[in-house]
């Protein structure tokens, strides 16, 4: 790029602002205004006719600086804006475009791309943390062994996570994430109540037997986190289980399942698809799909008090327990 195209047209705009939501939150419209601030100090009668935004991190805070910084002058400005958060993290770099006649101005037109590759590292490293953190514990783990496992640098991870607590959430929230999302799925499919339940415990016990250690470490772990976080994740819990909630209690309501609160019943199904991953000394040599069977069809008599309506599938083959 040659000299030229880097002129500066006017002296850097620098600000600050606190922005709503929470950390690795922040909406891209706040972001976009934030921009739109230090740009429109130079002068009130310009307006946005075109913006870029890229997502550069998640944001460790929602504290954030800015630079400005004039690119050129052509029918009227372009800006480019630097934002970063209070521990000096990029979050994202902005290209506006300025127009000071409301006339001949474009029709406004935003787009919003995000750093792939800030989101598979992060993704890489809580891999690796959660394969630390079942292998030695959380408290036992150190940021040097999970960047190890991720094949990083400690100070290449601390751009993507400012704390091992950071990293944990994560580990909590994207486990949760990929069982929500497939009950979603089995929710969105239109179906008697009882057959949606059934869907959805075997989504349960698939999600615990791929995401093995990441059940583990959920389980095991929750006092590693700050009361915030603890919030946040079971937060998230708390909803997948109100969604299980719900399907209960319609089932109730089509007279297809018993009286019994809905809520309970289903802090129970999740704890029982958990018995695969917590208690595999019980289970023995069951494999997968007859673990889950046996589940669909025990969840299933307990919801309905009718023993003669608890076997939806074949006879399992017979397994032999470990003495």
């Amino acid at each position: 790029m040659s000299t030229k195209s880097n002129k500066q047209y006017a002296a850097p705009q620098r600000g600050s602002a606190k922005l709503e939501g929470e950390p690795g939150q922040i909406a891209s419209s706040d972001l976009l205004a934030f921009a739109e601030t230090l740009v429109r100090d130079t002068s009130s009668s310009v307006r946005v006719a075109c913006a870029s935004i890229h997502i550069l991190g998640p944001g460790h805070s929602t504290k954030v600086t800015g630079e400005a910084v004039c690119l050129g002058r052509t029918g009227g400005t372009v800006w480019r804006v630097s934002i970063a958060d209070e521990t000096g993290a990029a979050l994202a770099e902005i290209t506006l475009s300025m127009v000071s006649d409301p006339q001949t101005a474009p029709v406004v037109r935003i787009e919003t791309r995000r750093s792939v590759d800030a989101d598979d590292r992060r993704a890489r490293i809580a891999l690796a943390a959660r394969d630390v953190f079942a292998d030695k514990g959380y408290g036992a783990a150190s940021m040097r062994d999970i960047a190890a496992a991720a094949g990083m640098h400690v100070p290449t991870m601390y751009q993507y996570f400012r704390s091992k607590e950071e990293i944990l959430e994560l580990v909590y929230s994207s486990t949760i994430s990929q069982a929500v999302d497939g009950m979603q799925a089995v929710l969105s499919a239109a179906g008697p109540a009882d057959q949606q339940i059934d869907a959805i415990v075997r989504r349960l016990h698939d999600v615990n037997a791929e995401l093995r250690r990441g059940t583990l470490v959920m389980n095991r772990e929750t006092r590693s986190l700050s009361r915030e976080a603890r919030d946040r994740v079971l937060g998230h819990y708390a909803g997948m289980i109100r969604k299980m909630g719900g399907v209960i209690a319609e089932g109730q309501a089509q007279g297809v399942f018993r009286p019994m609160d809905p809520h309970l019943a289903a802090v129970f199904v999740d704890a029982l698809a958990d018995v695969w991953v917590l208690r595999p000394f019980a289970v023995g040599d069951a494999d997968t799909e007859s673990y889950a069977s046996e589940l669909v069809a025990f969840v299933r008599g307990a919801l309905t008090g009718e023993a003669a309506k608890i076997r939806d599938t074949p006879e399992p083959t017979k397994t032999h327990r470990r003495e």
